[in-house]
């Protein structure tokens, strides 16, 4: 899950999410990770939304801005959806397919 927040609450979010989850966290470059037993949660300031989905729009924050999907073939999930006459979008992990396509929230695809 792709958690969206303001610059300046990055902190505040992952203190709170943190004690939620009760998970420890580690940052990779601008996302702040929370890993859970099956998936984890991803969280980054508004500046670093286009690096991971270049083109969303934002409608407000914070926002739940993305469902990540891990798949063993990577090419093959991207040909299957592209063969359905649905477009992808490259990140730096996968690709992902857009709001609208996905019934309301991005939908991003990643290596297993």
């Amino acid at each position: 899950m792709l958690l969206v927040v303001p610059d300046d609450e990055v902190d505040d979010h992952e203190e709170r999410y943190a004690r939620i989850l009760d998970a420890d966290v580690w940052i990779d470059g601008p996302k702040h990770v929370l890993p859970l037993r099956h998936g984890r949660v991803e969280i980054i300031p508004e500046s670093s939304l286009g690096d991971f989905l270049p083109g969303h729009v934002v409608p407000g924050l914070p926002l739940l801005a993305a469902n990540t999907v891990a798949v063993r073939d990577l090419t093959a999930a991207r040909k299957l959806i592209e063969h359905n006459l649905i477009a992808t979008h490259a990140t730096p992990d996968g690709f992902y397919v857009t709001a609208e396509d996905a019934c309301g929230v991005p939908l991003a695809f990643t290596q297993n």
